[in-house]
């Protein structure tokens, strides 16, 4: 499939208070923001909104971030390994921009990820907010029973992720 990245706005920001706890800085800190458009074979996939510190933005050109993944960047560009990422994914209304970005109904549901990303040395190194057109985008994942003494129930067995582009 034909990708293609748009960074969308590309600079510093102040760090809220949220941001702050998160990355371990103090609130008004320097970080940096990126805003993304991920097309698929022409058409609007996601919208990507990643905080990463001031230490690895500052590393990271503008114009790779039209031609590699953030994730890649952070561990070839900042050298930091990266160890682990937590995702949350939600159902969520989509705003003007977003129907704008997507090309969707304004009334139109979009799936949002949360994904948080941890160095080896456990900082957090990205933080990514990615708005995915509902209607192009499906998450899959395999479960196994696990039964012990003390617990019945599901585990994550192998997990794969498919977009319907």
């Amino acid at each position: 499939m034909a990708l293609d990245v748009k960074v969308l706005e590309f600079g510093l920001r102040k760090a809220s208070s949220e941001l702050g706890e998160i990355f371990g800085i103090a609130e008004g800190s320097a970080i940096f923001f990126v805003k993304r458009l991920q097309l698929v074979e022409g058409r609007p996939f996601s919208v990507m909104h990643n905080y990463v510190p001031y230490e690895i933005g500052k590393r990271i050109p503008l114009e790779a971030l039209e031609h590699e993944p953030l994730m890649q960047l952070i561990e070839t560009r900042a050298s930091i390994d990266i160890d682990w990422a937590s995702e949350v994914f939600q159902a969520v209304s989509s705003d003007e921009e977003l129907s704008r970005l997507l090309q969707i109904d304004l009334v139109a549901p979009v799936l949002k990820m949360t994904l948080t990303a941890y160095s080896v040395d456990g900082d957090v190194v990205n933080l990514a907010h990615v708005f995915y057109r509902s209607d192009r985008y499906n998450y899959r994942g395999h479960l196994k029973r696990r039964r012990t003494d003390e617990y019945i129930g599901w585990v994550p067995m192998e997990v794969s992720q498919a977009g319907e582009c």
